[in-house]
């Protein structure tokens, strides 16, 4: 979810623009500065804490009703021969294996993430600079001097889990707020609020 962030090239920190990036045009004088700017830090902590939630819902459902399907219909066998046979017992040891593949799917994703981080950067962490601008917000990786931009509007979940804060997009990008980043600006949280009414919330 977070690989658009890994551009190794280095470079120094790069400032909050001086237009509005979002929409390609300097802004005029009385409206060139962003309504918020946010030093951030994404680490293992903040990974770990959301991938649970980050990760697709119809993928993480599908698993539980495919592991318990099986299960069910194991059981179903074993009631309708009055014992177990191999085919039961098949059905059950699936059932078994998919629910517990579904419970380690967050922490291999999370792992996954976690080896980009120290290939790309020889660490577990990488400062970034969220820039929230009215139309739009623009992730800056004060590493590689990259950056990403997206409209409120692509904002498809907001996941509030732990203290940390994480916006996901349509097309699968996250970004993720810590608790001290929230914090730090109380009043960044009900103005993603405002700015994304069409997300799906959990944990607000």
């Amino acid at each position: 979810f977070m690989e658009q962030y890994y551009d190794n090239t280095p470079c120094s920190q790069p400032p909050v623009p001086p237009s509005d990036p979002i929409t390609g045009a300097a802004t005029p004088p009385a409206q060139d500065r962003p309504d918020f700017v946010v030093d951030s830090v994404t680490d293992a902590q903040s990974i770990r804490s959301v991938m649970g939630w980050l990760i697709s819902p119809l993928f993480t459902v599908g698993y539980w009703v495919l592991g318990i399907l099986c299960l069910v219909l194991g059981l179903l066998l074993i009631l309708l021969d009055g014992r177990p046979d191999t085919l039961s017992v098949l059905c059950l040891a699936l059932g078994v294996a998919i629910c517990i593949l579904r419970l380690q799917i967050p922490r291999r994703v999370a792992e996954k993430q976690l080896k980009l981080l120290r290939e790309s950067y020889g660490g577990q962490s990488v400062p970034m600079q969220l820039v929230f601008w009215p139309q739009g917000l623009v992730v800056n990786n004060k590493l590689s001097g990259g950056h990403v931009n997206f409209r409120y509007e692509v904002i498809r979940r907001l996941i509030y889990k732990k203290g940390y804060l994480a916006l996901s997009t349509t097309a699968g990008q996250s970004v993720i707020l810590r608790p001290e980043d929230l914090e730090a600006n109380p009043g960044l949280l009900p103005y993603l609020l405002a700015k994304c009414p069409q997300a799906k919330k959990k944990g607000l």
